[in-house]
Order: structure tokens, then sequence, then C-alpha cells
């Protein structure tokens, strides 16, 4: 969910509330707190391993280092200068209590729970388990909570510059209709996922669903990504929950190889997890050689940190491999984003691009990630 709506919410809450002054200054802190992530991810060029989770949503998005996040910012507002220029600013002379930790924690606690509503959801118990929680219930931005919350922001932010405080009646007013429509935005939500769950069980138009079903919101309030997995691969559907309509997007295979770059006659397809797992029969595109060499280049390439973070954010992954002059080229994609690119419109098109995929070339022991704006080299050891 949007920074905006993770500040109006603790705001009007506490608010209403008639919330000391240090205290709903830490609620909103607890709320915002996880978002300054944005701040800290340039540490993965430093720091790439995926252990940290240096991405939006990550690391700052759990329990203990939300926690430890807002703490740090409220050690920052309490002592000099942090503490005069807050003062300046917002008349509060901040300090630090157990009820001000108390009510910055509360505000983490919301944090996460509104992105637990979000599709990819955050990982609460990191460093303990980096699974991501989710609902799969709202988009990353929801365009109806985004511009509701913007205009009660404007309004308040309106009121603090022309130096008058806006009253408790007006607060709470705000505070009901920016619950109206969160709670509209979410039950849309929730009845459009159930009817799409629901297609599994009578979905001819889907075709045959002979796999495991996931569901995942769009960028509209009415419509859903729907993926199929089975052995063949992924099939991807959308699917609009006010029009009862499905759509058939697009099918990917698992694992896509082409022996020779370029030549389609020597591709094939595979089952990307059994090839790993399991022995593969040679055929007419892949000796056994091959298939050992592709094997190995694919498990190197899998090690790499910015691969292992790929997998983690994605809803799933599909790989196409390719040979060229002794070495393997792999893109690793996902392929809710990749049917996002073929039906989206322009402007969320360029949002899902630059996370929609990555690339890995592997030439004997070494990794090279070709990124759009840096490239490195990872040696296996």
């Amino acid at each position: 969910m949007d920074v905006i709506s993770h500040a109006v919410l603790p705001y009007l809450l506490g608010s209403s509330f008639k919330m000391d002054k240090k205290l709903l200054a830490a609620f909103v802190i607890g709320g915002v707190a996880p978002d300054l992530d944005v701040f800290i991810i340039w540490l993965a060029l430093i720091l790439p391993s995926p252990d940290l989770l240096l991405v939006h949503r990550g690391i700052t998005h759990s329990l203990l280092f939300g926690s430890l996040t807002a703490l740090a910012v409220m050690l920052i507002l309490s002592r000099p200068p942090g503490r005069d220029i807050f003062m300046r600013w917002t008349g509060i002379d901040f300090s630090l209590s157990w009820p001000v930790a108390g009510m910055a924690f509360a505000g983490v606690l919301m944090h996460l729970f509104l992105d637990y509503l979000i599709t990819k959801g955050v990982p609460l118990l990191y460093p303990l388990d980096t699974t991501r929680f989710s609902a799969e219930l709202l988009f990353h931005y929801e365009f109806l909570i985004l511009v509701s919350a913007v205009c009660i922001a404007l309004w308040l932010v309106r009121g603090f510059f022309e130096k008058r405080s806006v009253s408790r009646n007006t607060n709470n007013k705000l505070l009901v209709l920016f619950l109206i429509f969160l709670l509209a935005v979410g039950g849309a939500r929730v009845e459009g996922k159930e009817r799409a769950l629901a297609l599994e069980n009578y979905g001819n138009n889907m075709g045959d669903l002979d796999g495991d079903l996931e569901v995942f919101p769009d960028y509209s309030l009415f419509q859903w990504n729907i993926l199929n997995k089975n052995e063949s691969g992924f099939q991807v559907y959308s699917y609009n929950s006010l029009r009862n309509n499905i759509s058939y997007i697009a099918s990917y295979p698992r694992l896509h190889v082409e022996r020779d770059s370029g030549d389609p006659k020597s591709a094939l397809d595979l089952n990307l997890n059994k090839f790993l797992k399991e022995d593969v029969n040679p055929n007419a595109s892949l000796s056994r050689d091959d298939i050992s060499d592709l094997r190995d280049a694919l498990l190197l390439a899998d090690s790499h940190p910015k691969v292992v973070l790929f997998r983690w954010r994605a809803c799933a992954v599909a790989v196409n491999a390719s040979r060229n002059n002794g070495s393997w080229s792999f893109e690793y994609y996902d392929p809710i984003s990749r049917a996002s690119m073929v039906k989206d419109p322009f402007l969320m098109r360029e949002m899902v691009k630059r996370s929609s995929s990555i690339k890995a070339k592997v030439q004997g022991d070494r990794v090279c990630i070709i990124d759009q704006d840096l490239k490195d080299m990872h040696d296996r050891s």
C-alpha cells in the first residue's frame, strides 16, 4: 500500500481518540517506518546477499526490523539536531518513553497488516524465516485508496500551513470517509477473488485446469490474474469479476531451451523442477553431455544472489535458456509480470518492466548478471 495511506490512517485514528501529540507522532512514525527501506535498498549493490532482503517490502517489513527502523527514526527525532528540527516543524518536543515506543510498535503492526493484504506480501518473521505472508487481496497501489489518502493528506497539510488545527469532528468525518474507501475496495476485492477461485470448479472457458490455480490482484479493482501451474508449464488468464468474464493471455513453459541460440529447430520445453532433480532422456535436440552441461550451468546461475532474490520476489518463475559459443544464457521471468506486459496499459507495463525478469550468462564457473543498469560477476567457489 502507498506510504500516504500508511501515514493518514494512524494520524486519523490517533486524532479521533484524542491521543497525546507525542504518542500520535510515534503512531504515525511507526506507520510509515517500514517504507523507509527505499533509502537503504541501494546497499544491495554493496551487500548482494539475498539473505538480507535489501528490496522494497523486504527486511524492514518484518516485525523485528520494522520495529527497529521505527526506533531508529525516533532516536534521531529525540536528539539534537533532529529534535530541534521536528520541534520547529510540528511544535512537538519529541522524546522517547515506553508508551511512545509502544505506539510506534502499534503503527508498525498496522503497516504490516495492510501490506499483508497486498500481492506478494511481507516477510513477517524475518530473519527467522524469509517466507512472505500475503492475502493476495490488494494490488500494490489501489487507485481509489490512493486518491482518497492524497485528498485527505492535502486537506490536513493545508490546515497545517494555514496555522489552524483541524477539529476532532472533522477528523472523525475524514476517518469515516477513508475507512469507507478501504472497506469498499476490500469488499470488492474479496468478492472478486472468491469468484475467480470458484472458476476452478466449472471453468470450461479456461480449458483443462489440470494443475494448481493461484489468483493475483491486477491494477484494476475488478481485474485479476489467474495462474494455472501444471507439468507443461504456466497458463495465465485475465478475469474481470464485474463482468464475470475470463480471457486467455498466454502460456509459458517452465524451461525453454535452445541448444543453438536463435535456431527454433534446436528448441524444446522441459519441466524445470524435474530437469534439476531427475535424469532426462537424450533426444534430437540435447545429448546427454548437453543435458549435463545445461544442468550444471542452471544450478550455478540459480545460486547467484540476484537470481535467488528474484525467485523470492516473483509469483512464479519460468526460464528461457540458450547456448551460444560455449556459454549458456538464461532469462528468468515471472509469468504474471510477462503477461502484464502483453495486456496492461503502457504506464502499468513500464512499472513492471524493470522487475519482470533477470538475465544471467554462465561461462565456465562464472555467472554474469546482465541488468539494464549494471553488470557484475559472481564466481562459484
